[in-house]
């Protein structure tokens, strides 16, 4: 996969960088992530965290901020530009930022408990589709993701290319994910997830999803597979 890929494909925030290792044009970095923020999270068989090794091949570039201890600081945020990799860094203890900056041709990721993202469907379901629809809650991202069904990794597509613009559905798409971060606490420190302050709001929520839902559905008249990735009764 790409270096975007990755960020889009695992959520770094929180997490810590455990060992790095350059050789030439190969740098191993195994991450601390939190599994409770992934996709594939099973609260019921695993730890809220987790290592993951990544490997970066080809890489064009490796920057680490000098004087900086990684060991001790927390992932603040992990973004692609320009096809460069930054990681901020925070250490709590110092109050002091530090960051990682890297360029590669490819990144291959393992781990022991590492599971593979989302859950692609079989062949016969795309019915010849190169791209499926998927709904999922995901922290910072709309609940309806195009999704490129060779590599199962978001495309930056609001809705298939065949479709009109529907300015209903990016309002229920706004309105649902602003909805979904009030849930969590983000500040530098962290990002936790907090729920809903009642039974009512979270019907209410609900409700706006399973409608939103339903108007993809009628809108697509299945032209594209949709996973639905949405459970009401784990939120």
């Amino acid at each position: 996969m790409t270096i975007s890929e990755l960020t889009a494909a695992y959520y770094l925030r929180e997490g810590h960088i455990e060992d790095i290792k350059v050789n030439g044009k190969t740098a191993c970095i195994r991450f601390g992530i939190c599994f409770w923020m992934q996709d594939w999270y099973d609260a019921s068989s695993m730890p809220q965290k987790g290592s993951m090794m990544a490997v970066f091949s080809g890489i064009g570039g490796f920057e680490l901020t000098d004087g900086f201890d990684w060991r001790k600081a927390e992932i603040s945020e992990a973004t692609v530009k320009d096809d460069v990799l930054v990681i901020a860094l925070w250490d709590g203890d110092k109050a002091d930022f530090g960051y990682l900056r890297l360029s590669a041709e490819s990144v291959a990721v393992s781990g022991p408990l590492l599971k593979k993202v989302g859950c692609p469907p079989e062949k016969e379901k795309l019915k010849g589709k190169d791209i499926y629809l998927r709904f999922v809650l995901k922290y910072g991202t709309r609940p309806l993701w195009v999704v490129d069904a060779r590599t199962d990794v978001m495309l930056n597509r609001t809705f298939p290319e065949d479709w009109e613009t529907d300015m209903g559905l990016l309002v229920a798409f706004s309105e649902i994910r602003e909805s979904y971060m009030a849930l969590f606490t983000d500040s530098i420190h962290e990002l936790r997830y907090n729920g809903f302050s009642s039974e009512e709001e979270r019907s209410s929520f609900c409700s706006k999803v399973e409608r939103m839902k339903a108007v993809v559905t009628e809108k697509n008249h299945g032209e594209y597979f949709i996973q639905d990735d949405i459970d009401p009764g784990a939120l």
